[in-house]
């Protein structure tokens, strides 16, 4: 486990997690210095980890908020660190190296509302229907993302009144985070995606935030991202893309098959938060593939205990297992 990213548990903290860390790092740092003895460029290189020092601070309900400390020297050996692209508020980076964070509850886990979770993997599953229930959006939450929909839909009703504003994604399954964005696509007929004209109108009402605006229209499926100015809240709106929103409605189907989906989906998508694994353009994982896969892990384990008691010789991993 990488000590910079993984969560230890209380009674894993102690000499051997200490030493073992400290190998880590050393070695990493010996790495680093060969590579820069045998690379007169590597100052030019794009980092390959992230900087430890750190100052952790609990925002509630998203998570440590990481802050660079004043005095941190970030460099080793003439290796630049550089800064990330963006702040997550919910990152877990640097964690490890306050224990006092760990060491007890400390505010990190705001949704655990029990003294003492029972032992063992009823414990696990008692703390994620806590999780669940914390994290799950309140209806100010969903009215308040509605409101930044019908102020979008407002916009382009009076463009293009025959046009048909839909929502899919997250919002629309109702699977969200509150970090989470908003994903609208715009149904209509145009001999050319009108991305100019509908981002020129957003800027004259000026319902999104300074310089948060931008038209990818070089993208495989162009878009307009953007800024509720007056939530915060992050919106991308498409066009004739109509394969979201049937994605979205097989996405409900799945939930009223498989109960327990809303649950994994919320631990896994925050999982990967914690960690910048939930962008595909960053190298992370789409939540329309986290879903399926998860999905798939709930078939095969339904199949496998509807057929079999235990693991026996007419299990197939390589045919069964996710």
């Amino acid at each position: 486990m990488d000590p910079t990213i993984g969560w230890y548990q209380p009674e894993q903290i102690g000499r051997a997690q200490k030493l073992w860390s400290q190998i880590w790092e050393a070695q990493l740092g010996m790495e680093n210095m060969n590579l820069n003895n045998s690379n007169p460029n590597l100052e030019n290189k794009a980092p390959e980890y992230i900087s430890l020092s750190v100052t952790n601070n609990f925002d509630q309900k998203l998570g440590p908020v990481n802050k660079p400390q004043n005095n941190v020297i970030h460099s080793n050996n003439g290796l630049g660190l550089g800064k990330r692209k963006r702040e997550n508020k919910a990152s877990t980076y640097g964690l490890n190296q306050n224990v006092q964070f760990l060491s007890d509850n400390s505010g990190l886990a705001p949704w655990r509302n029990r003294d003492q979770y029972t032992p063992g993997v009823i414990g696990l599953h008692e703390e994620i229907e806590d999780f669940y229930k914390y994290m799950s959006p309140r209806p100010e939450e969903h009215q308040m993302r509605n409101e930044v929909v019908q102020r979008i839909r407002s916009i382009i009703s009076d463009i293009w009144p025959s046009a048909k504003v839909e929502i899919f994604g997250s919002f629309r399954t109702g699977l969200y985070l509150p970090t989470s964005d908003i994903d609208l696509v715009v149904i209509g007929n145009w001999e050319k995606l009108p991305l100019w004209t509908l981002e020129k109108a957003i800027q004259r009402q000026r319902i999104a935030m300074p310089d948060t605006i931008k038209v990818l229209d070089k993208a495989s499926v162009p878009i307009i991202k953007l800024t509720d100015k007056e939530t915060e809240v992050k919106v991308d709106i498409s066009f004739n893309m109509s394969n979201g929103v049937k994605s979205a409605e097989l996405i409900t189907k799945f939930i009223k098959i498989y109960p327990s989906l809303p649950f994994l989906v919320l631990v896994l998508k925050q999982f990967l938060l914690q960690r910048d694994l939930n962008e595909v353009f960053t190298g992370g994982i789409s939540s329309y593939s986290l879903i399926l896969l998860t999905v798939s892990f709930l078939q095969v384990r339904q199949t496998h205990r509807q057929t079999i008691d235990g693991v026996g010789a007419h299990y197939s991993y390589r045919k069964k297992t996710v």
